[in-house]
């Protein structure tokens, strides 16, 4: 079988020349197999951690959402709350102003009357 590679063809016999050839098929087909598995499951685990990592990465994203909802809440809360306290602040302002002028008018009308002399 494998005794002289330097000899031209038809110096064996079919059968020998036809198993000599599916013996190196064979031997090419098992180590593409076997460089195939290698290939495959370094790519199988790859997809399975990057997989994990997408994974992972949702649950946090799911997280913020939900947090950024809560806080849109509370913004909005908070602007309301806002308003109501500055329509509270022009309402004082607006006393404010009320009660100086009646302490002005006060003031003044002290000012005419003069306090009876002792």
């Amino acid at each position: 079988m494998f005794e002289n590679t330097f000899q031209g063809p038809g110096t064996a016999s079919y059968a020998s020349h036809t198993f000599e050839i599916l013996l190196m098929l064979l031997v090419a087909f098992l180590l593409g197999l076997l460089l195939g598995y290698i290939l495959w499951s370094k790519w199988k685990l790859l997809y399975q951690e990057l997989n994990a990592e997408h994974d992972r990465m949702k649950a946090i994203l799911l997280d913020l959402e939900k947090e950024h909802i809560s806080t849109k809440y509370q913004l909005e809360e908070s602007e309301k709350e806002i308003s109501k306290l500055r329509l509270k602040v022009m309402s004082l302002e607006g006393d404010i102003s009320g009660l100086k002028f009646r302490l002005e008018k006060c003031e003044t009308d002290l000012a005419m009357k003069k306090p009876p002399e002792v």
